[in-house]
């Protein structure tokens, strides 16, 4: 969604119950994760006319990175974009999750509806290029909120918004405007993970279709 700012501050977030829920997810995106492999073959397809038709069309490369989703109604899904096996996190517990995020939305922006909810992990010198979110099918987004909220490596993660080079502070909710040309570099050893939500009010579920 359009901003008059490149980001801001929506609201304090208590980190703890997500450090837990990632370190339940690290085995998934650790070295040997097996995300890695998955993301590696569905990302061939990225730019082909003839691809899966599990895998949604792209142009942007990003290195180590990979979404993993509790919600996402996308389809097809971005090559990177990864439900999270039940065996590791329960499918009841990934839609508890999902009704905690939906309920903080609704008390932040009045009615509306859970797009996105899921973890964005960057592994130790991933880049995900200057892009703006899903230009084929802006609406997707145009019409939503799109925030994050950092819960590991904040600080050795670059994020470059239009003409602004930022570092997302831990321990909040941050509201940006992926409208505007973004980036982001990770220049730490460990893995960045942050909580991403998509959120479209009710007003704009119709122009969102």
């Amino acid at each position: 969604m359009q901003l008059d700012v490149p980001m801001k501050r929506i609201a304090d977030v208590d980190l703890r119950p997500l450090d837990r829920i990632v370190e339940r997810l690290r085995p998934l995106f650790g070295p040997d994760g097996a995300v890695w492999p998955v993301v590696t073959a569905r990302s061939e397809w990225i730019g082909k006319e003839d691809r899966p038709a599990d895998v949604g069309f792209r142009k942007m490369r990003p290195t180590a990175y990979v979404q993993l989703c509790v919600v996402n109604d996308e389809s097809p899904r971005s090559p990177w974009a990864l439900d999270i096996p039940a065996d590791v996190w329960s499918q009841t517990e990934q839609d508890a999750f999902a009704r905690e995020q939906e309920s903080l939305l609704h008390r932040l922006y009045g009615a509306g509806v859970l797009c996105f909810a899921g973890f964005a992990v960057l592994g130790p010198g991933g880049l995900v290029p200057l892009h703006r979110d899903m230009v084929h099918d802006q609406a997707k987004k145009a019409f939503s909120h799109h925030l994050h909220a950092p819960i590991t490596e904040a600080d050795a993660c670059d994020f470059v918004i239009g003409e602004a080079t930022l570092v997302i502070e831990l321990c909040a909710l941050f509201e940006i405007d992926n409208m505007r040309p973004h980036s982001t570099i990770h220049r730490g050893s460990g893995y960045r993970v942050n909580l991403m939500l998509d959120f479209c009010p009710a007003a704009n579920v119709e122009k969102r279709a």
